[in-house]
C-alpha cells in the first residue's frame, strides 16, 4: 500500500505541474523543450501533462504498476530533467563568455 501511495504522489506531481501550465500559461523551470514562448503552447503541454499524470496516478493507486518499475521510472525521469537543466545552464554560461 505504501508503494501505491508513493506512486500516486509521484505521478500526481506531474498532474499538478500540468495543471499549473494549463491554468497560468507560465513556464516551469524544468522539463519543457526550448522555444515554447507562446502561452497556448504551454497550455497544450499542460493539458497533456495533466491528463497523463492523472491517468498514471489513477493506474498506480490501483496497483497496476510494479513498485520497482514505478520508482525507477520516476528516478530516471528526474535525473534526465536535472541533467537537461544543468546542460542548459552550462551552455548559457558558455555563450556569455
Amino acid at each position: 500500500m505504501a508503494i501505491q501511495l508513493l506512486g500516486f504522489g509521484l505521478w500526481a506531481l506531474l498532474a499538478v505541474a500540468g495543471a499549473w501550465l494549463l491554468v497560468t500559461g507560465r513556464p516551469l523551470p524544468l522539463g519543457l523543450p526550448d522555444g515554447l514562448t507562446k502561452a497556448w503552447h504551454l497550455r497544450v503541454f499542460g493539458l497533456i501533462y495533466c491528463v497523463l499524470g492523472g491517468y498514471l496516478a489513477y493506474r498506480s493507486i490501483q496497483g497496476a504498476f510494479d513498485s520497482s518499475a514505478l520508482v525507477m521510472t520516476f528516478a530516471i525521469g528526474m535525473a534526465t530533467a536535472v541533467w537537461i537543466a544543468w546542460d542548459r545552464r552550462r551552455k548559457a554560461r558558455n555563450r556569455e563568455v
